[in-house]
């Protein structure tokens, strides 16, 4: 007679459905949640608890072979908790406790950091030279409606819309056109578009303190997976 199963998936394998068959089956599973809609809401609210907590209280996680007293050999830190579930599975309720094994990697967090960082740098270059300073050579930007849909694009590929505020300013220039022959005197108005590039660093702050934290979900009891497994 072997013990239940354990299912060790991806993101992929959170449907509700999914993992109530699992536990219906008397299984178990353990993957990570995505980080979108509903999901997403849940990392930040579970992130701001703990950075409100004075003392938040997690559990140290090392790796299964090293001692907790090596140097460097901390992998993260967590806490968990428990929540219920439900699902219909062939016109039958089927309910069930799922732990919710909330974990930061300092590895991962560093690792976003310096990814943010370097879009942000990309992104800040691209968005600089869609308005380059006049001078021999330097195409300008005279539509703003053109360069309004150059910078959206930009943002969007570096994902760093919520970290970045562009402003746009509109130079205004006249040159007296002498008369020639039959062409009268004149004034020549040109139009020229600059953008100016700010960071926002309240999100920027807030987005970094966010990385590095990961929900992984379960149904499996303490005994057989707990946290600093």
């Amino acid at each position: 007679q072997t013990g239940p199963l354990l299912y060790v998936g991806d993101s992929k394998m959170e449907a509700v459905a999914t993992r109530a068959q699992i536990d219906r089956a008397g299984d178990h599973y353990l993957l990570p949640l995505s980080q979108k809609g509903a999901q997403r809401q849940l990392l930040t609210d579970l992130v701001a608890d703990v950075l409100a907590e004075e003392n938040p209280n997690l559990v140290d996680i090392y790796p299964a072979d090293a001692s907790q007293t090596a140097e460097n050999s901390l992998l993260g830190q967590g806490r968990e908790s428990v929540r219920q579930q439900e699902a219909v599975l062939e016109g039958s309720l089927h309910q069930w406790q799922e732990r919710l094994l909330f974990i930061h990697s300092p590895t991962l967090a560093a690792s976003g950091a310096r990814g943010l960082q370097k879009r942000l740098q990309e992104a800040e270059g691209q968005l600089a030279a869609l308005t380059p300073s006049p001078g021999r050579g330097k195409r300008q930007t005279t539509d703003l409606a053109t360069l309004e849909s150059a910078v959206v694009q930009i943002l969007s590929r570096h994902d760093v819309a919520d970290y970045l505020q562009v402003q746009y300013q509109c130079h205004l220039s006249e040159r007296q056109i002498r008369a020639y022959k039959e062409r009268p005197a004149r004034i020549e108005c040109t139009v020229r578009y600059e953008v100016s590039i700010s960071r926002d660093t309240t999100a920027i702050t807030q987005a970094e303190r966010q990385m590095g934290w990961r929900i992984y979900i379960t149904n499996a009891p303490e005994p057989r997976l707990s946290l600093p497994e």
